[in-house]
């Protein structure tokens, strides 16, 4: 979940099918804004929690959410992922990364005209920044880097880091 800072809640409905939906902090006024049912995934991946949106980010202005749809967790070695966003009432769905590497996890810049976020395939891992106007990347990091998130006032990124088979450790 991640609060806007006009106050609306966005998260993924873990429970339900993996869709995205915002709603104020207590629950009220609740609205699907992305249907992963329609999103062209595999169902039984779906059901069991292993593919779907999620992890939902505000841009600064709270006008757009950036998130990850594709197959997740153990699935991620064979499976594909990219980063969409979305308009905060449903509408302007659009793929931001083309899926060949599996992305996600995006945090937004604080002005509002990039992404950090993480890859993850066989040969390619770490974190990358997309510039949102020129669609250009970046390399950040190439570690086993993970769940980044841009500082409010844009001058660092945190994240975690895998720094031996079972423990990762807290980076800017």
């Amino acid at each position: 979940p991640m609060l806007s800072r006009d106050g609306k809640l966005v998260i993924t409905e873990k429970a339900q099918n993996s869709s995205i939906a915002i709603m104020n902090p207590d629950g009220s006024d609740r609205k699907r804004i992305f249907e992963v049912d329609n999103a062209g995934l595999d169902r039984t991946k779906v059901a069991r929690g292993m593919a779907g949106a999620f992890a939902p980010s505000w841009s600064p202005d709270g006008q757009w959410i950036a998130f990850g749809l594709g197959e997740w967790f153990q699935e991620r070695h064979t499976g594909k992922a990219r980063i969409m966003r979305v308009r905060r009432d449903g509408t302007g769905v659009e793929a931001r990364t083309d899926g060949s590497v599996h992305s996600g996890f995006p945090s937004y810049s604080a002005d509002g005209k990039e992404i950090v976020y993480r890859v993850w395939s066989e040969n390619n891992v770490g974190l990358r920044i997309l510039n949102l106007e020129d669609r250009s990347t970046r390399v950040l990091t190439s570690a086993y880097d993970n769940l980044p998130g841009w500082s409010p006032d844009g001058s660092r990124i945190l994240f975690t880091r895998r720094v031996d088979a079972v423990n990762f450790d807290i980076y800017t």
